[in-house]
């Protein structure tokens, strides 16, 4: 990361939260506060209060739900986020132009400083550039809590990106098999000889949350099959 900049991933930021009907309350962010809301609604039966995903699959849903979100984030990380002389907000290609604007808008106003939206593929790029990483066809995959992005790149240009939202409460297997045939398809048509010309290599960026480890094992297995030898999964990139 370069000096003087602070990273924002939305991927990584609490993705739900509660207010009542009369939105003059708000608790719990996160997975707190999907667990409460279950145990509420199945206990009470009250529908007042209601459950909302600022971010869902990597798409913006409300611009009222990442306002609070931005704010908490900033109550509670007050000190790294003010006394940083930049910020570099990273959002999913799925992201329309004017939801990144939106984005970017939002949270200039609340920490008054240069702000720079970055795709997550371009993010990662700049990343394994940094590590002096020097193989010439990169397949990245990057695989967060509801959603996962694939992105190709021949030296610095970028052949390709895909972004695939996951459904609610899917499977590890259900997972890995999309997964896999999302691959497929997204290499079916990049020709061989690339692959046989270049040196390639995987890879795989995981959210912190997800611990299986089958996953990337399933994965990087069936990589294999397809040829593509050369393998490293990263957890962190800050």
């Amino acid at each position: 990361m370069a000096k003087g900049i602070e990273l924002v991933d939305l991927a990584q930021q609490p993705c739900v939260f509660l207010w009542d009907s009369n939105q003059e309350q708000i608790i719990n962010l996160g997975q707190e506060a999907l667990d409460w809301w279950q145990w509420h609604r199945l206990e009470s039966g009250n529908e007042s209060w209601k459950l909302i995903y600022p971010l869902r699959a990597g798409i913006l849903q409300s611009k009222w739900a990442l306002e609070q979100v931005l704010d908490n984030q900033l109550f509670f990380d007050q000190f790294r986020l003010k006394t940083a002389t930049r910020l570099q907000v990273v959002v999913s290609s799925a992201n329309s132009d004017l939801e990144k604007e939106s984005i970017k808008n939002l949270f200039a106003q609340k920490l008054l400083k240069p702000v720079t939206i970055i795709d997550r593929s371009d993010f990662f790029y700049q990343y394994l550039e940094r590590k002096q990483d020097y193989s010439k066809l990169k397949l990245i995959i990057d695989l967060n809590l509801d959603f996962a992005e694939l992105s190709l790149f021949l030296l610095d240009k970028k052949l390709k990106t895909q972004h695939l939202p996951f459904t609610e409460n899917s499977s590890e297997a259900v997972l890995i098999k999309r997964l896999q045939s999302a691959v497929d398809r997204f290499i079916l048509n990049v020709p061989s000889q690339l692959f046989q010309e270049k040196w390639q290599y995987f890879y795989f960026f995981m959210h912190p949350a997800i611990n299986s480890s089958s996953i990337v094992d399933d994965l990087s297995q069936h990589l294999k099959m397809e040829g593509i030898l050369n393998q490293e999964p990263l957890a962190s990139y800050v």
